[in-house]
């Protein structure tokens, strides 16, 4: 949760995704209830080529990313993986492609992407799953926060014997 306002923060980042996607996607996630900043980048994106995050992104709560894995798969890859690490246990990959090769959904897979949409049949109803799966992502990243911001305690008293 932001520590000032009691939100919950969410990055949604877009690797090389066309813009008619992002313009659905992006509202998609605004609909949730939380503090929604939102990266597209036209090129791949690694160690070698990196972009600027800015401040929001990177004190988000949890980070969904959309990496297309049609124009160039191992650029696509490499993006997945360095988002992994710019957002570690923090960030959701999803690839997205035209098509549903094996080799190309196990190699996203292999990636660390979690989840694998065909572009060519985002609809409506497979939105709705996706913001039904991110929902679910962001609650256990908000029970994560949670957890690590808690401080156990103990109850101390005196036993009958002092």
């Amino acid at each position: 949760m932001n520590s000032n306002s009691g939100i919950f923060n969410v990055s949604v980042i877009m690797v090389c995704v066309d813009p008619a996607i992002v313009n659905s996607m992006v509202p998609a996630a605004e609909k949730m209830p939380w503090l929604v900043s939102s990266s597209s980048f036209e090129a791949y994106i690694s160690e070698s080529r990196r972009p600027y995050f800015g401040q929001q992104a990177k004190s988000a709560h949890a980070c969904i990313a959309v990496v297309d894995f049609d124009m160039n798969p191992e650029l696509a890859v490499e993006s997945t993986k360095y988002l992994q690490q710019m957002f570690p246990g923090k960030v959701t990959v999803i690839a997205l492609a035209g098509s549903q090769n094996p080799d190309l959904i196990l190699m996203a897979m292999r990636a660390g992407c979690s989840e694998f949409l065909n572009k060519l049949i985002l609809r409506p109803q497979k939105l709705k799953r996706l913001r039904h799966r991110l929902r679910i992502h962001a609650l256990r990243s908000a029970t994560d926060v949670r957890r690590r911001n808690s401080r156990p305690f103990a109850v101390r008293g005196q036993t009958d014997a002092d």
